[in-house]
C-alpha cells in the first residue's frame, strides 16, 4: 500500500472515530431514571407527561392540513353578490397612440401638396396617400389640417397646421 493511501485511511478512521466519539458521548439532558423495556417503552417516575401536552393558544393553527376557506352562512350568501353578477369589465377599446408628428412646413407644386413633418428630430415629407413607416397613412391634405389613418386599428387622427400669418 502506498504510504499517502495509508496517510489518507488513517485520517479517515481517526476523523470517523472523534465524531462516533461525540455521538455516544452525549447523554439525554432530562432522564435520569429512565429505563428502556424490551419493547423499546420508556419508564421513568422522572418524566412528566403532563408537560408534553400543547396548551392551543389563541390564534394559533392546530391543524396545517385543514381547510381554512371561508364559507359565509345562509344569510351572508344572499347579501353576497355572485360571480356572475361581478363579471369584471371588458378591456378598454384598444385606441392609437399620439400623432409622433410636428409639423414643418409645406409646398405646392400645382395641385400637388406636400408636408414636412418632424419625428424624432427627422425631417419627413409627405403627400396624400404616402404611407410613413408602415404605421401612419396620409389620408387628405387640408389648409388648416393633415388628416392620418393609423394603420393597425385603423383609426382617423387629424394633426392641425398653424394658421400662417
Amino acid at each position: 500500500m502506498p504510504a499517502g493511501a495509508a496517510i489518507t485511511v488513517a485520517a479517515l478512521v481517526l476523523v470517523a472515530s472523534v465524531v462516533t466519539g461525540r455521538e455516544e458521548g452525549r447523554a439525554p439532558d432530562r432522564i435520569s431514571n429512565a429505563t428502556i423495556e424490551p419493547s423499546g417503552a420508556v419508564a421513568s417516575e422522572d418524566l412528566d407527561l403532563e408537560r408534553l401536552k400543547r396548551v392551543k393558544k389563541e390564534g394559533e393553527i392546530q391543524d396545517l392540513f385543514a381547510d381554512r376557506f371561508w364559507n359565509p352562512g345562509p344569510a351572508q350568501a344572499a347579501s353576497t353578490p355572485t360571480a356572475a353578477a361581478t363579471k369584471p369589465a371588458p378591456p378598454p377599446a384598444p385606441s392609437a397612440p399620439p400623432l409622433p408628428f410636428r409639423y414643418l412646413g409645406r409646398l405646392a407644386d400645382g395641385d400637388k401638396l406636400t408636408v414636412f413633418l418632424e419625428k424624432n428630430q427627422e425631417a419627413l415629407s409627405a403627400a396624400a396617400g404616402d404611407t410613413i413607416e408602415s404605421t401612419y397613412q396620409v389620408e387628405s391634405i387640408a389648409d388648416s389640417a393633415v388628416n392620418f389613418v393609423y394603420l393597425p386599428l385603423g383609426t382617423k387622427q387629424v394633426l392641425s397646421i398653424p394658421a400662417q400669418r
